[in-house]
């Protein structure tokens, strides 16, 4: 389970780093500049998606570690 919150936490960044880019402009990344080409519409879809995506995966870890089965009622 550890390597798995380890990899989730890489996406988590990455995802952070994306919703960054698209919203405040071009960032430098891992010797690269990022800059997003979108347009503003599907900046916006794309953005809700992303962050309905990280709390879902927030969610899961957080439950990761509680036995039985986990229920996340929104």
């Amino acid at each position: 389970m550890k390597e798995l919150r380890t990899i989730v936490a890489a996406q988590q960044e990455l995802l952070r780093i994306a919703l960054y880019t698209m919203t405040q402009g071009p960032i430098a990344f891992g010797g690269q500049e990022l800059k997003c080409i979108l347009e503003e519409d599907q900046v916006r879809a794309t953005c809700a998606a992303a962050m309905g995506a990280g709390h879902s995966m927030n969610t899961i870890l957080k439950l990761s570690d509680d036995q039985g089965i986990g229920i996340c009622d929104l």
